[in-house]
């Protein structure tokens, strides 16, 4: 191990130490939990088969979340007392199979003035159309996840999609962006491993004058994908603090409600959103428990969060390059 490695391992069972000591006291002053960001996934069905998603070992039905589900989500949100949520009209599938994406759009923008909305999209199926719709829309953010600057390696990544399209996709794209006067925030995001790391430059290159970012983001194991540049094998104590269940909601499409955005196949469901509403669901029995756990520092027994690479290993989802 690098010396290097070795003082960023450190680093981070600091940070975890020092995490586990502010939840502590909000655990023993029972205090009720909102969340901060919100994954929506309005659809799981998608068009890629991506070496690094796990969705490949999805177990769940395959579907589009129910107008009445959503309604109810954002009517729900209406009551937290945190307004400046982030929603993310993703997880397990392509945003744009969504029919009433662009209606779910507008509708959270009019009912949650302040929440940033966004979502994350391959960009293969952005047609000219659609690029006028997403511009058009209120929407606040979109990520364009696209990871390398060849035809041959993107195609090896992101299976089952083709280069050429995705890019002349996105160049069409970004000419509309230019004419709009409304500012939407476009990333370019690139997940590096050892197949693109050559690239970066390259990248960067590319991009940083149509983007308005443009996200270097190393490849994580992403629970069951194994593919992490970080954590080749899990530790056997757990060495990271996890702020996913005091932080993060998870509603998939068909009102199931968890926790975490790894987890896939929902394994640690608190309820649905169509038996309680999120403000009771997100501070139940299940869900404290599992926060009670990660504040322990002892996730041995909770699945799935006992083979997460995030806490027994060195992955971390934040941990994001920036450049413009």
């Amino acid at each position: 191990m690098s010396l290097y490695d070795f003082s960023r391992r450190m680093v981070l069972e600091f940070i975890a130490r020092c995490r586990q000591h502010v939840f502590v006291r909000k655990m023993n002053r029972r205090e009720w939990f909102f969340p901060r960001i919100i994954y929506i996934e309005t659809t799981n069905v998608c068009n890629s088969q991506c070496i690094m998603c796990p969705r490949k070992k999805m177990t769940r039905e395959k579907g589009v979340m129910p107008w009445a589900i959503f309604k109810k989500i954002i009517d729900d949100c209406r009551s937290f007392p945190y307004k400046r949520l982030r929603l993310f009209f993703h997880l397990m599938g392509e945003p744009i199979f969504d029919p009433l994406l662009f209606q779910r759009i507008d509708y959270a923008a009019r009912n949650l003035p302040e929440a940033k909305i966004c979502f994350n999209t391959n960009a293969s199926l952005l047609t000219p159309k659609i690029s006028k719709m997403i511009l058009e829309s209120p929407l606040s953010e979109i990520i364009f996840s696209v990871d390398s600057t060849q035809s041959t390696t993107y195609e090896q990544i992101r299976q089952g999609l083709s280069y050429k399209t995705t890019v002349d996709n996105l160049n069409n794209f970004f000419e509309l962006k230019k004419r709009q006067p409304r500012r939407l925030k476009a990333i370019m995001q690139m997940v590096v491993s050892s197949r693109n790391r050559r690239e970066i430059k390259q990248y960067k290159t590319l991009w940083k004058e149509k983007a308005d970012q443009v996200s270097i983001k190393p490849m994580n194991a992403f629970l069951d994908a194994g593919l992490s540049e970080r954590t080749s094998i899990l530790t056997k104590r757990q060495v990271g603090f996890c702020l996913q269940p005091f932080y993060y909601l998870v509603v998939y499409w068909n009102g199931d409600i968890g926790l975490c955005h790894w987890d896939y196949d929902n394994i640690a469901s608190i309820g649905n959103i169509q038996d309680e509403s999120l403000y009771t669901n997100y501070n139940n029995q299940k869900a404290m428990a599992r926060r009670m756990a990660m504040c322990r520092m002892d996730c041995g027994n909770c699945v799935p969060c006992n083979r997460c690479s995030q806490i027994y290993g060195y992955d971390r989802t934040v941990a994001w390059l920036f450049i413009k």
